[in-house]
């Protein structure tokens, strides 16, 4: 099964729908073996990188380092400086190759539809991070009828920062069309946590379908 949507690929499949999946390899270390397993799978995937260009690759690492981020005063923590801790931060995404990555959904989205692929809707696992808010835009530019479903796969404490959105942040950030909870715990914490509550869904946790 798979790991995160549990039985849901294969409920959709028997319901007479196509399952494409849309893979994100981290690791290039294991890709070649990656692509080894995805090819003796029984599902279908589409794979971002056959459908970008050289210059598609080229353009997203100029965009990456021209549009690099250096935080100078921001706010205080505590009445500290935390400047430092935040440009590292921002460094080490740099140097794990994880923003021009993510940049290049915005491309290969735009690919897929110069190419006419025909997609029903998206649903994706939600966790708050850069390629799933690139994957939001750039499903509204290209595929603006298709509906963009997110899916709060697992628990997640207060600390994990990355799921809560500041009230700037809030105003143009793109979201999905609808967002899945794992409960009606999460959607209370993910209420508070600055998510418009119209897109809010109480859901289950399909991810552990198995106990």
């Amino acid at each position: 099964k798979e790991s995160y949507f549990s039985r849901l690929p294969e409920y959709l499949r028997q319901s007479g729908k196509t399952i494409v999946f849309l893979p994100r390899i981290l690791d290039p270390r294991v890709y070649a073996k990656t692509i080894k397993r995805i090819s003796e799978s029984t599902y279908k995937f589409l794979m971002p990188h056959a459908y970008l260009s050289f210059f598609d690759i080229f353009l997203t690492l100029f965009d990456s380092i021209s549009n690099r981020i250096h935080i100078v005063n921001p706010p205080r923590f505590f009445d500290l400086n935390i400047s430092h801790v935040i440009n590292e931060d921002l460094r080490a995404d740099i140097l794990d190759n994880r923003n021009p990555s993510d940049l290049l959904y915005f491309r290969a989205i735009k690919r897929f539809k110069q190419n006419n692929l025909d997609i029903e809707r998206i649903i994706y696992t939600m966790e708050n991070h850069t390629w799933e808010k690139i994957l939001c835009k750039s499903f509204r530019l290209f595929y603006p009828g298709t509906p963009v479903i997110a899916h709060q796969h697992s628990t997640f404490a207060l600390m994990h920062l990355n799921y809560f959105i500041s009230e700037h942040e809030r105003k143009f950030m793109p979201f999905p069309d609808k967002l899945i909870t794992s409960g009606s715990q999460d959607q209370s914490v993910l209420l508070s946590a600055g998510f418009p509550r119209e897109i809010l869904i109480q859901g289950g946790a399909i991810r552990y379908a198995y106990l």
